[in-house]
């Protein structure tokens, strides 16, 4: 049984689901999330600093660009009324 079924939510897309957070499935959901955005956070600068240091081996000293991060939609919670 799908979780919006099991707590009484009708959705109007069927190809999403729902669930309280406060529910095992919503705990479930925001711990995997927090996961994957702690996961982008601790890649990013892995990733900058392995392109600037193969980029600096094939064309010698670069003139350093600032690159910062922005976050953006990491966290989003909807609240359904009625």
């Amino acid at each position: 049984m799908a979780a919006c079924e099991r707590y009484g939510i009708e959705l109007v897309q069927k190809e999403l689901t729902a669930a309280p957070l406060s529910s095992p499935e919503g705990r479930h959901y925001l711990s995997a999330m927090a996961a994957a955005a702690n996961f982008a956070f601790t890649n990013r600068p892995l990733i900058t600093y392995w392109v600037r240091r193969v980029f600096t081996h094939h064309f010698g000293e670069l003139e350093d660009q600032g690159i910062y991060v922005r976050a953006a939609r990491l966290r989003s919670i909807g609240v359904i009324k009625g």
